[in-house]
């Protein structure tokens, strides 16, 4: 049985290298302004800007980085179509096997999205693929990547042994390294602020709106533990599913 469905791939390294470039580049004309015109307050003015802007508009940010593609589900495995932006023809063509993913995390966004995130074996050059879909309540009530792809993994994981399974992975916040990087942020940032305190009494209250950024990171963990675990025990929308004749 076959099923198609539009989608869009979230290309995440990218937006990153490309959000880290524009961070420095930002931070260095901080530093020189500060520097050069002895203008420290714009400067921690234009840290905190640049800190916390773009999350105001995460939406736009990730649109940019957004691939329309046809998704083929099949009972021994998914095919990948990418189009252009108009859907006008494909680009590429990319095919796996249910046997050669090795697990899958699904998170939702403040913004929206139900990211559905793929990890494969060692023999495929594609390491890793993000699908962006609906929000989280009509990802869930409705046909979606999300059921599409928990109905197949399921069905899948049904007929196979345990080491071959397609396993539901955590999110890095919820791994060791996650909470070390987290509580090593906390201890920077309220090593920040006490300095600040101390030697810029004046310029403490602008300190204070980084350790909110680690607040919110903090309850993103939380979220997505809750998230794991409501995901361990999911099963599939079967009756949502749409049959495609070829």
């Amino acid at each position: 049985m076959e099923y198609r469905y539009k989608s869009k791939v979230f290309k995440p390294f990218k937006m990153f290298v490309c959000c880290i470039l524009i961070f420095v580049v930002a931070f260095l004309i901080l530093v020189f302004v500060a520097v050069k015109f002895n203008a420290t307050s714009i400067a921690v003015l234009g840290y905190c800007a640049i800190t916390v802007i773009p999350f105001f508009y995460e939406k736009k940010v990730r649109a940019r980085f957004m691939v329309d593609v046809n998704l083929i589900f099949k009972d021994d495995g998914l095919q990948v179509v990418f189009y252009n932006k108009n859907w006008c023809f494909y680009t590429k063509t990319l095919d796996f096997y249910w046997e050669d993913i090795n697990a899958f995390k699904i998170y939702f966004t403040q913004s929206g999205y139900t990211n559905l995130d793929l990890y494969f074996k060692g023999r495929y050059f594609v390491k890793e693929i993000s699908f962006v879909d609906k929000k989280e309540e009509l990802a869930k009530n409705e046909l979606s990547v999300f059921n599409l792809f928990l109905n197949y993994c399921y069905n899948y994981n049904a007929t196979c042994d345990e080491e071959k399974k397609v396993k539901l992975r955590r999110g890095f916040l919820l791994t060791n390294w996650g909470k070390f990087a987290l509580f090593s942020l906390l201890v920077l940032d309220l090593l920040f602020i006490i300095l600040m305190l101390i030697y810029k009494p004046d310029k403490f209250p602008f300190s204070l709106i980084s350790i909110s950024i680690i607040i919110t990171l903090f309850l993103k963990r939380e979220n997505d533990k809750v998230t794991y675990e409501r995901m361990k025990g999911y099963k599939p929308l079967n009756s949502m599913l749409e049959v495609v004749n070829d």
